[in-house]
């Protein structure tokens, strides 16, 4: 969805999730040609909130690979996690083993790589259905404004949707559930101490 809100005090997995798809959707810069104000605030938002999330990369977050170097502990969590939303009748038949995980049983992150790659994958599909958000649904055109309203409350809906799945998703990235705060973000990670969404709104408003 349009506009990452930069101005809230603390920060999660879910809010990288969003940075993330709306860099790789709204800001992809093979839509977006040449550089940009928001594409570059939007990247250091991102590059901050996985650096807090102990992922190096942003493209660990799109192919999974952040996983091969978490610690022990965080695999294990995000198995429990798993086993703990399933119901009896399913999670009585899922293997899981504890010490595999502990020795970071390469096979099995592998796994979870791939699990994750396409889970990711397929929210950025749904953040790109759901950006057609039209921040200006103003003027006296009515066949324009009657679109854009209507366009609005279609990518409203389509986002409602991906709830669960951002709730999934957040838990393999950082399953410990940690609210960051923005001062040390700011501190630590170099997250830019901005207003995203006026610098986002004003570079679309002179592009048009």
């Amino acid at each position: 969805m349009f506009g990452f809100d930069s101005k809230k005090e603390t920060y999660n997995a879910l809010d990288l999730i969003k940075a993330f798809c709306e860099l790789e959707t709204v800001w992809d810069a093979s839509k977006r040609p040449g550089a940009s104000e928001p594409r570059e605030s939007l990247y250091q938002i991102v590059t901050a909130l996985a650096g807090a999330m102990n992922i190096r990369e942003i493209a660990d977050i799109g192919t999974g690979t952040f996983l091969r170097y978490q610690p022990a502990k965080k695999i294990e969590a995000i198995y429990q996690h798993a086993k703990n939303a399933l119901p009896d009748s399913l999670s009585e038949r899922v293997s899981f083993d504890i010490a595999a995980i502990e020795a970071a049983d390469q096979r099995n992150i592998g796994f979870l790589e791939r699990i994750f790659h396409a889970l990711i994958k397929y929210r950025i599909r749904i953040a790109a259905m759901g950006n057609n958000v039209h921040p200006f649904v103003e003027g006296d055109h009515p066949p324009m404004v009657w679109a854009a309203s209507t366009l609005n409350d279609v990518s409203f809906q389509i986002e409602k949707t991906a709830v669960p799945l951002d709730e999934v998703i957040a838990l393999w990235i950082d399953p410990m559930q940690r609210k960051i705060k923005k001062s040390k973000l700011i501190e630590s990670f170099g997250f830019p101490n901005i207003d995203f969404c006026t610098i986002a709104v004003d570079w679309l408003a002179d592009e048009f």
